[in-house]
């Protein structure tokens, strides 16, 4: 009642007024989209920045948005920096590095709040997808595989199957199998290894007398880019096997031998050598019977 008389008074008088009109805080901030979609690469370096929405206040002055908040976590802090006409932006800044086969995604939740009394705030669910990079070498699921054949084992039969695995996706993480370069060429002959299975078989014609091993390195290299190689050996143990005659060498022989030699006379030398090992090769030797010699 009062401002109303005092306006009739200074009309009356022929004196202009002034009108102030208060601005309320009856609006909240409002974001574009409940949820943001983000995404970033997991080895990416901390400082990294990533631009968040603005959100949107119809109030003005101190009632309009003065400051973000985000969610606390341990990899992202909250960047406000002042833009043109006083609006503010915020951006997500990365404090540490990022694991994607540890945490593949984050939700911090992102908060608009105005400086009106009292204070209003809206929200936005900030949904943060982490690429994945090659990082992650493959790796065998045994440091040292072993196998045992026998040396008569057929061609094209299985030694072992080796397998690796990644803990990356996509082509990250798809693997093909070889041998290692520096492999025998031996090796290389007489087995052949499977890239996609990672399946060793009998390429090749063994021989227990020639060798009773093999060490086999293998690798597996993913298809990312660059690549990386996770490395693992085989053990190929042969088993002797009962597959050679043994050989009479005559050395020394006496053509003749008088009626009145002593007993004890050497007649022959005779070497017997089996290339067998063990019991496979010890031999014993003998001559017909009802004759004059042992």
């Amino acid at each position: 009642m009062a401002n109303v008389q005092g306006k009739k008074a200074l009309q009356s008088l022929g004196l202009p007024f002034i009108v102030i009109i208060c601005a309320l805080n009856d609006t909240f901030p409002i974001f574009p989209q409940s949820t943001v979609a983000l995404r970033i690469v997991e080895n990416i370096a901390p400082g990294f920045r990533l631009p968040l929405e603005t959100a949107l206040d119809t109030d003005v002055g101190t009632n309009a948005v003065t400051s973000y908040v985000i969610s606390p976590n341990e990899h992202f802090s909250l960047k406000v920096e002042n833009a043109e006409e006083g609006i503010k932006i915020a951006e997500l800044l990365l404090e540490k590095l990022l694991d994607r086969e540890r945490q593949a995604s984050f939700q911090p939740k992102l908060t608009a709040v105005d400086g009106g009394k009292p204070r209003k705030s809206g929200t936005t669910q900030v949904v943060m997808s982490v690429l994945d990079s090659n990082d992650n070498a493959p790796i065998f699921d045994r440091k040292i595989y072993e196998a045992s054949l026998p040396e008569n084992t057929s061609k094209g039969s299985p030694v072992v199957t080796v397998h690796a695995s990644d803990a990356d996706i996509g082509l990250n993480t798809e693997v093909t199998y070889s041998f290692s370069n520096r492999d025998s060429r031996k090796v290389q002959e007489l087995f052949l290894l499977y890239p996609r299975t990672g399946v060793i078989r009998l390429l090749g014609d063994l021989d227990f007398e020639e060798a009773n091993s093999y060490t086999v390195g293998v690798q597996a290299v993913d298809r990312g880019s660059p690549a990386i190689a996770g490395h693992s050996k085989v053990l190929i143990r042969i088993t002797d096997v009962n597959d050679n005659d043994p050989q009479i060498e005559v050395n020394l022989v006496t053509t003749n031998v008088t009626e009145t030699a002593a007993r004890g006379t050497v007649i022959a030398m005779i070497n017997v050598n089996d290339r067998d090992s063990g019991v496979n090769g010890e031999v014993h030797c003998k001559i017909p019977p009802r004759i004059p010699f042992k």
